[in-house]
C-alpha cells in the first residue's frame, strides 16, 4: 500500500496534502517527506509496519474485533446526544 501511495503521489503535478485515518494515517505519515502537508487521524501505533507479518496480524485483530467477538461498551457507558 505504501508503494502504491508513493506511485500515485509521483504521478501528480504538485505534492499532495494527505489525509488519512487508522492505517491511512500511518501510510500518510510514512509518505510525509513527499507531501505538502499530512493529517493523520488516529494512526495505527505499535509495531512498525515493516515488520514481517504485521499486516496479517493487524487484519486478524480487526476481524476478531469486528466479526467474531462483541466489543464491550465504552468506559462510562453510552450517552445520548440530543
Amino acid at each position: 500500500r505504501a508503494a502504491a501511495l508513493r506511485r500515485q503521489m509521483a504521478a501528480l503535478d504538485a505534492p499532495p496534502i494527505l489525509i488519512g485515518h487508522d492505517l491511512g494515517g500511518l501510510l500518510a505519515l510514512d509518505a510525509r517527506d513527499a507531501a505538502r502537508a499530512v493529517v493523520a487521524m488516529a494512526p495505527i501505533v505499535g509495531e512498525p509496519a515493516s515488520s514481517p507479518g504485521w499486516l496479517a496480524r493487524r487484519l486478524a485483530g480487526w476481524r476478531a474485533r469486528r466479526v467474531l467477538a462483541a466489543l464491550p461498551p465504552p468506559p462510562g457507558g453510552y450517552r445520548d446526544e440530543e
